[in-house]
């Protein structure tokens, strides 16, 4: 349409609209809508855009679709046909030259991906409220996207809501019966899927190659443009029936790329199908990140009580503003993280976590598949308020070193967290002392009974009952600390060996929470404490 065409129009609309309006709630027999076609064309083919002018604030119309036909029963592949339904507006304002599109559905539903039959699209009359129209048309099957067997014609119309409608659930009908599609006649050539979609990784897809005519096809199949795209030795030429299996190479560019395979059978119709693989470009690099800072996290925590935390990517000492990616956290102790997969957007992540399971201490843990990593504080997962567990402790004496271990009954056993006053008890005939606790963490353990040696050990409540056994020897009982110093020194971390000691962050650091260190759990401060207290020595730990 020329620009004085369109000036022209929109002149004319300007000096009419007025009167139109003025006329609107009188004129029973004046179309409520003036629709101007943008195109300068109207083809049978195309969806021309069209914009509507509501004249009459009326609702807009709600269109259907209904009685869809088709003659004969069977087809050809290549051949024609026919096609009826009615039409219906129910309610609203007239629906201004709707547009229906027809396709062929194997199933009882119409999607866009269904064969498409030629025109694609047909334009109908205005459709006033009231005033149903019967359509009758003649259709082409269309070659190379379509293979033999059994549809439904169904009917969609304005597929692209451009009479803006409100109700869209009823605009789709499909036929009761069934077209029987045949493949008669010399070699038809199909290809599907008409494109295929691929990761930017490397990787593998196919096509899948069909006669759907007659008589004998033979075909051969090249890459076109496409240095990446690999075809199989067998996948490059066939007769009948076969498969074009496809290799990619790694997309390293962050832009997506397009190959094109053209599958060519000589004396077919059509005589060359073109099909695609797109590749989806590379993920943009993500700048340099040293850590992943997390903000403090109080202590205790409930156990399943979400808590707010916060993540930041860091470079250096500078929050990494440029990263938005991907970061799986864990925790240090054990258990499950509600959000085990974060997306910082920005360099930062905030939101709310909780912890399946209790322990006496843990972190959590941020990471990336490329290695980068940062920690949280140490703190605390009690059980919920009010729960109660039992501890269960039995003291034998460890008799010719350690091959023989004898309940030791009247021992002084003592039980209590840091900071806290030791409960305390005897152990009975079997040795045995039963402690009833609140709260998860470490507690600490001593045993003794004169003439024997005084050891003290811990244990770890988590929320279930424990048992634990402690060995003492008979002996002179003289005592010995073992100072192993910061190296030989770790937290407490219930099931984990850390390749390095850790230590709290705090100073000084709470006895309770510290362990002799053996590196990658070897022989080592464990052992020596095993020897001395077979000899009757009185061990105490000092980390």
């Amino acid at each position: 349409m020329s620009i004085w065409k369109l000036r022209t129009g929109l002149c004319l609309l300007a000096a009419l609209l007025p009167a139109w309006m003025a006329q609107a709630d009188t004129s029973s027999a004046m179309s409520p809508v003036f629709a101007v076609n943008l195109t300068g064309t109207r083809t049978s083919t195309s969806l021309s855009p069209v914009f509507a002018v509501d004249l009459t604030g009326q609702p807009p119309p709600d269109l259907t679709i209904e009685n869809v036909r088709f003659t004969p029963a069977s087809v050809n592949i290549s051949g024609v046909v026919n096609v009826s339904f009615r039409a219906r507006n129910r309610s609203g304002r007239a629906a201004v030259s709707p547009v229906v599109r027809v396709r062929l559905t194997s199933g009882s539903t119409l999607t866009e991906s269904d064969p498409g039959l030629l025109p694609l699209d047909v334009t109908l009359p205005t459709l006033t409220v009231g005033s149903p129209y019967d359509y009758s048309g003649s259709f082409n099957m269309v070659p190379g996207s379509l293979l033999p067997g059994s549809y439904c014609v169904g009917v969609r119309i304005d597929p692209l809501n451009q009479l803006g409608q409100i109700n869209t659930g009823n605009d789709v009908a499909v036929s009761a019966a069934k077209l029987i599609v045949v493949g008669t006649g010399g070699p038809s050539l199909v290809v599907l899927p008409a494109t295929r979609a691929v990761s930017a990784e490397a990787s593998s897809t196919a096509f899948s190659i069909y006669n759907a005519g007659g008589g004998t096809m033979t075909w051969t199949a090249v890459v076109s443009g496409a240095s990446w795209l690999h075809l199989s030795t067998s996948s490059s030429a066939g007769t009948g029936s076969g498969v074009a299996a496809v290799t990619c190479d790694a997309n390293i560019l962050t832009s997506p790329r397009t190959g094109t395979i053209t599958v060519s059978a000589p004396g077919a119709s059509p005589a060359t199908v073109a099909v695609t693989v797109t590749q989806s470009g590379a993920a943009a690099p993500q700048p340099a990140v040293t850590t992943f800072q997390f903000s403090n996290i109080s202590s205790p925590q409930d156990v399943n009580s979400p808590f707010a935390v916060s993540v930041q990517a860091m470079n250096g000492a500078a929050v990494q503003t440029g990263f938005n990616g991907e970061v799986q956290l864990s925790a240090e102790a054990g258990g499950n993280v509600s959000l085990r997969t974060i997306r910082l957007a920005s360099g930062s992540w905030s939101g709310n976590l909780s912890l399946d399971t209790v322990a006496a201490q843990t972190r959590l843990i941020a990471a990336t598949t490329s290695g980068v990593h940062g920690q949280s504080n140490p703190f605390q997962v009690q059980g919920a308020a009010g729960q109660t567990l039992s501890v269960t402790i039995k003291v034998v004496n460890v008799i010719a070193s350690g091959l023989l271990a004898v309940p030791l009954s009247g021992a002084t056993v003592l039980l209590g967290r840091d900071g806290e006053t030791p409960a305390q008890a005897t152990t009975d005939l079997a040795g045995l002392v039963v402690f009833s606790v609140a709260g998860a963490g470490w507690y600490n353990i001593t045993a003794q009974k004169p003439h024997y040696s005084t050891v003290t050990s811990s244990v770890e409540v988590a929320g279930k009952p424990v048992a634990t056994t402690v060995e003492v020897h008979s002996g002179s009982g003289w005592p010995v600390i073992l100072v192993p110093g910061i190296m030989g020194s770790c937290c407490r971390i219930a099931g984990v060996i850390p390749p390095c000691p850790l230590l709290p962050k705090g100073y000084p650091a709470q006895q309770g929470s510290l362990k002799l260190f053996n590196p990658y759990g070897v022989v080592g401060w464990d052992s020596l404490k095993a020897n001395l207290n077979a000899a009757g020595f009185a061990v105490y730990e000092a980390p």
